[in-house]
């Protein structure tokens, strides 16, 4: 039996609610108080959350303007924010601990990149139908 593939994306919603979860309590938890670029993250993520659901249970939230840049300033955000970590403030912790973070933060991300782009640009019998969460319709 072939799944949809919807299924898929919405597996990788909620392992991404668990992942992104833990790593918030987990910050929370063991950490000083946030920095204003950590809240930005949380921010960032909740964000790109809400439209991983929206493609993933095809619900149009707000409107596919919104994605399409998104999908754009989510990616430049995380770079900025990769590039602010390890460039910025080196902190060169040992190669096979920057490998498996690399591996699962890119299993994790790469696929959000992809909905966000599938939901604002390849979606449009969705936006369609003319019922948007959200937009005031």
């Amino acid at each position: 039996m072939k799944l949809p593939v919807k299924f898929w994306w919405k597996c990788y919603f909620f392992i991404a609610i668990a992942f992104g979860g833990a790593a918030i309590w987990a910050a929370i938890a063991y950490s000083e108080p946030p920095h204003v670029a950590e809240s930005a993250d949380v921010a960032s993520w909740v964000l790109s959350l809400v439209g991983v659901f929206g493609f993933a249970f095809s619900r149009p939230i707000l409107v596919p303007l919104l994605w399409k840049i998104w999908v754009a300033v989510a990616f430049i955000w995380d770079i900025g924010r990769i590039v602010y970590d390890y460039a910025i403030e080196p902190e060169i912790p040992e190669a096979w601990l920057v490998v498996s973070v690399v591996l699962l933060v890119g299993l994790l991300i790469i696929p959000q990149y992809i909905a966000l782009y599938l939901y604002g640009f390849r979606s449009d019998d969705l936006w369609k139908g003319g019922d948007s969460t959200l937009s005031g319709e």
